[in-house]
């Protein structure tokens, strides 16, 4: 059975998260966790799929030919390490994965490993980027919202 928009916005409401819908062909929505730091949902293809995407890290426009092919460089070594999701976009990079759902029933434990991820990965990034395009490695920081992701992940039962 495919999911719909009342199955998506129950687990968000679930998961007490603030959300902003976009009703055009598909059912979208927009979540923020930070400044920068959000996923983009849509469901697609009648309910079947559902697509997790971060908000843009970065333009290349921004960066120097020479940062770019650094940027290429270690885009290829985190996706090679991936086992679901990917680095992808032409001008603005994002983190991104797809969730096949068809016939199946999409469970709160895999809408929340899935945004988890795509969180983690895209604030891991944020916090990789100045020394992934040879700039000086960012300060230290507390990372309130990373820690709670990866709890998240960890605290997440396994289903069999």
């Amino acid at each position: 059975m495919a999911t719909n928009r009342f199955c998506i916005e129950s687990f968000l409401d679930s998961m007490e998260l603030k959300y902003f819908t976009q009703n055009d062909d598909e059912p979208a929505w927009v979540v923020m966790f930070s400044p920068g730091i959000g996923v983009f949902l849509t469901l697609n293809e009648d309910g079947e799929y559902l697509r997790f995407r971060s908000l843009p890290l970065i333009n290349r426009r921004m960066l120097t030919p020479e940062k770019n092919n650094l940027l290429n460089a270690a885009l290829l070594k985190l996706n090679g390490n991936f086992k679901i999701g990917h680095f992808g976009g032409d001008d603005d990079i994002v983190v991104e994965m797809a969730l096949p759902i068809e016939d199946s029933e999409l469970t709160a434990g895999q809408f929340q490993r899935c945004m988890a991820i795509v969180c983690s990965e895209a604030i891991g990034f944020m916090k990789r980027l100045p020394g992934l395009i040879g700039d000086e490695e960012p300060a230290k920081e507390e990372d309130m919202i990373g820690e709670l992701i990866h709890r998240l992940i960890g605290d997440l039962p396994t289903e069999d």
